[in-house]
Formats: C-alpha cells, sequence, structure tokens
C-alpha cells in the first residue's frame, strides 16, 4: 500500500499551492471572506504534513494501528481491516502525491480550499460505498441527524447502487421472509400514499429497510450499526447540550454546532429520546466497541439534553421508552415495574423543586382532524397530511396502510424477542433498544409532527431494517466474520 510520507507530501503540496492561491487573492482583493478558513486549513495541512513526512509506515498499518482510525473505519463504517492490513512493504509515490497537490491548489482558486478538501473526502467516501454497500448503510445510519438530509439521499442512492451491482455478480444476497413481505405491501402503500416528499426519495427511504434486513446479515454488523446511530445521535446530543450551555451565558443558538461542516438537527425531541436509549445499549456491554470516553460523554449530554428541553412530552417520552428498554432488555417486567415505582416519585419531586425556577413545556397532543374525510378517503387514503403522525398515516395511508403498518410492525416485534432470546452477545441489548426506538417514535407522533422531515423517515425505516436484521444475523452468527 502507499506510504504515510505519500500522504505527508500530498499535503504539503496542496497547503504550498493553496497558500500561492491565498497570496493571489490578497494581491488581487478577491473572495477574501474564504480567506480565513484557507488559512486555518493551511496551518493545519502543514502541522500534518510534517508528522506524516518523517513516518516510515504504511497507510494500511497506521489505519489499523491508530484507536481513533480503527474505531472509525473498522468498528463505525464496518470496513474489513483484513482488506487494509497488509505486511507488504510500503510503497512512496512522492511524484503522484505531488500532481495531487498541485492540482488542489488549483481547485482552491475557485473554490474554498476547505470546500476542495471536502470533496476530496467526499470522493474517497464514494470509492469506499462502492467497494463495501454495508459502509454505506451505516454512514447514513450516522448522517440521521444531518438537517440537510440531500447528504442522507447521495449516501443512501450509492450505497443502494453498490448492492445492486453486488447483487448482479453474486456476492450479496437478497432475501425475503415473511415478515418482510408485510414490510413490501406496507412499503408500497407508503410510497403511493405519502405526499410531503417526491416518489423518487420516498422510495429510497423505504429501500434502506430492505438494504438493513439484508446487509446486516452477522451479529457483528449489527453491533456495528447500533455504534453508528449512537455515533450520530451522541454527536448531535453533544453539540445540543454545548449549545444549551452557550445560551445561558449569552451565546446566540447555533454558534458552537455552526463549526461543522454538516449543520445538525439539534433540540430535536424525537433524536434526544432516541439517543438515550441507545447510550444505555452500549454502555450496557462490552461487546458494542466504542471508547468508553465516548460513552460516558455522550450519556452525559443526552441527559443535559433532555434536562435542558423543559418538556414533559420529552422527559415522560424517556421515561416511557426506558422502561420499555430495561424490561425488554432483562425478561423481567415487574422488577423493572417495580424498580420504576419506587423512582419516579423521586423524579416528579425534582421536577416539582426545578419547575419553581423554570417553566416546563406542558404536554399538548396535536389532535388529528379526520372530520373533512370522505369513506373512501379513510379506507384507503389520499387526503392531505396531517400534523402529526398519526393524523399523516390515517389521511395518507387510509385504514388499509394503517392494519398493514400495524401488522409489520407486529412481526418486527415477534422477530425482535425472538432473537433476543438467542445468545448471540450484545443481541438483547440491541433488540431492546431498537424496540424502544420505534415506540418513541409512535409516543411523540401524539405530539409533535415526527415525519415533518426527512430524517425521521429515514430513522423509522433503518430501525424497522435493523430489527429484521436480526432475524437474518442470529442464524448465520458462527463465530465467522460476514463483513
Amino acid at each position: 500500500s502507499a506510504s504515510v510520507r505519500s500522504a505527508g507530501v500530498f499535503l504539503l503540496s496542496s497547503a504550498f499551492y493553496s497558500a500561492l492561491v491565498c497570496a493571489v487573492r490578497v494581491l488581487r482583493k478577491t473572495a477574501l471572506v474564504l480567506l480565513y478558513k484557507d488559512i486555518i486549513f493551511i496551518v493545519l495541512a502543514l502541522i500534518a504534513s510534517a508528522f506524516m513526512i518523517v513516518s516510515r509506515k504504511s497507510l494500511g498499518a497506521k489505519f489499523c494501528q491508530s484507536a481513533f482510525l480503527s474505531f472509525i473505519f473498522f468498528e463505525a463504517l464496518g470496513l474489513n481491516r483484513m482488506a487494509i492490513d497488509s505486511d507488504t512493504p510500503p510503497q512512496n509515490r512522492f511524484a503522484f502525491a505531488f500532481f495531487l497537490g498541485l492540482a488542489f491548489g488549483v481547485a482552491s482558486y475557485f473554490f474554498s480550499a476547505v470546500t476542495v478538501f471536502l470533496y476530496v473526502v467526499a470522493a474517497l467516501m464514494l470509492a469506499l460505498i462502492i467497494y463495501s454497500p454495508e459502509s454505506g448503510l451505516l454512514a447514513a445510519i450516522i448522517l440521521i441527524p444531518a438537517a440537510n438530509s440531500d447528504i442522507i439521499y447521495i449516501v443512501i442512492t450509492a450505497a443502494l447502487v453498490s448492492y445492486f451491482f453486488k447483487l448482479l455478480r453474486g456476492k450479496r444476497n437478497l432475501t425475503l421472509k415473511s415478515e418482510d413481505i408485510v414490510a413490501l405491501f406496507a412499503a408500497a402503500v407508503f410510497v403511493i400514499a405519502f405526499r410531503t416528499e417526491s416518489a423518487a426519495k420516498t422510495a429510497i427511504t423505504v429501500c434502506v429497510f430492505f438494504m438493513a434486513s439484508n446487509l446486516l446479515r452477522s451479529a457483528d454488523l449489527l453491533r456495528k450499526s447500533a455504534v453508528c446511530i449512537t455515533l450520530g445521535l451522541g454527536v448531535n446530543t453533544v453539540f445540543g447540550a454545548a449549545e444549551s450551555i452557550a445560551t445561558l451565558f449569552g451565546m446566540a443558538p447555533g454558534t458552537i454546532s455552526g463549526v461543522l461542516p454538516v449543520r445538525l438537527l439539534t433540540h430535536d425531541p424525537l433524536l434526544t429520546v432516541v439517543s438515550v436509549l441507545w447510550v444505555f445499549c452500549v454502555m450496557h456491554s462490552r461487546s458494542f466497541k466504542m471508547p468508553s470516553v465516548f460513552k460516558v460523554v455522550f450519556f452525559t449530554a443526552a441527559v443535559l439534553e433532555t434536562a435542558f428541553s423543559l418538556s414533559d412530552t420529552v422527559i415522560a417520552a424517556v421515561l416511557i421508552t426506558a422502561f420499555i428498554y430495561f424490561a425488554f432488555r432483562s425478561g423481567r417486567f415487574f422488577n423493572v415495574l417495580f424498580a420504576y415505582a419506587a423512582a419516579l416519585p423521586l423524579v416528579w419531586l425534582i421536577r416539582f423543586i426545578v419547575s419553581g425556577f423554570v417553566t416546563f413545556a406542558p404536554v399538548a397532543p396535536l389532535l388529528p382532524d379526520l372530520s373533512g374525510l370522505s369513506a373512501t378517503q379513510l379506507l384507503f387514503g389520499g387526503a392531505e397530511c396531517g400534523t402529526n403522525l398519526f393524523a399523516v398515516f390515517i389521511s395518507s395511508f387510509g385504514l388499509l396502510g394503517c392494519a398493514l403498518t400495524l401488522l409489520m410492525l407486529l412481526m418486527l416485534l415477534s422477530r425482535a424477542m425472538a432473537a433476543a432470546s438467542a445468545r448471540a452477545e450484545g443481541m438483547r441489548q440491541f433488540c431492546a433498544a431498537a424496540v424502544a426506538s420505534v415506540t418513541a417514535i409512535l409516543l411523540l407522533g401524539v405530539c409533535y409532527d415526527t415525519l415533518g422531515t426527512r430524517h425521521d423517515l429515514v430513522l423509522f425505516w433503518a430501525l424497522c431494517g435493523m430489527i429484521s436484521a436480526c432475524g437474518n444475523a442470529v442464524p448465520y452468527d458462527t463465530g465467522a466474520d460476514y463483513s
């Protein structure tokens, strides 16, 4: 594989020619607004290249030895370690790296150097997704909290194309079990009746279910999907909690998360509740290979984000879904019930004391107005979408679509219960978090427009696909790595 020195030469050449472009901009006094970001990039590239040029290792060996890079690429994105790790000596490709840096510098004249760097990262990610559709699916799960949903759809489409070509070459399988047949009909009704998105985007969203059900075919990949959804939601809650704390000191909302290249959906009630559940999941088993510092930071941020929401609806949803999680995980319903009966008075007392200083948003369900629907629309859908989840289901899908969706959820619940009873490590926690997350969508659907943004749709079908994948993964779990 290529040497780390070659990558260092690329960064050094990119920084040098980007600096020349910045000098030309200063002399011509053009695009000075982009100059500050370019200077920061140049400084960081020079610092990184100084360490990389003196290294004698290959890029593959560096990826495998670095704890952070191993976590991102092997544990989060599901890349096979054997595809990168190699005993071959590193190869220096200085000339190629130099001319790539020259092309980077020329491109930075027309765009910002940061923008060009993001394009390079996007091209590398696209190549990774074409090589491994599982990595594209896991990357889409990480990007669920991203406000710019077009990025999510691009990643999902790339993963779908890669999966299709793998199917044609016989390197991946497509399996539809009895539960998936019901989901197929429910997805068809969903695509036809749902009117808040274009048909193409809605179809791509539904494809997440079938990709997750067929690509996550081992317990190891399911555990990696849990790490991915925790990572994406955890970063979102960390920035949300940081913004809430910064707001207390007079900073403008969005100041902290504005430094990221992707805008996050901070303070989203649904994402806050679901993040709490998946943090519980990864903390309760060592089989989910996430650094302990990430677990502690994400748990603290999730608790702070729930408290800063000052919403009775969010707090009640966290308590109810956490009860479902612990009851499903332990299999001891009455023990969890007695523990909750002892803890709820303390929670109510804390809320009563805090309410003397701040005002909590009361529970205000958005009741659907179905008075204007005809009998045909009520049975088969076709009306305008309502204000919350249940109004959307009834007005758009009709009672037929609601029945199919309910049947799909019940079949997925049975599959989750069967997978949780298996002895695969971490599967009980995984199934408990997934079932509780779907319950959170249904609970918050009473009070919020949970289907008002595209990320909620992707989250719903991704969770359903992950539950469906449990039935495919557990029988194949014989200790082998299918990633």
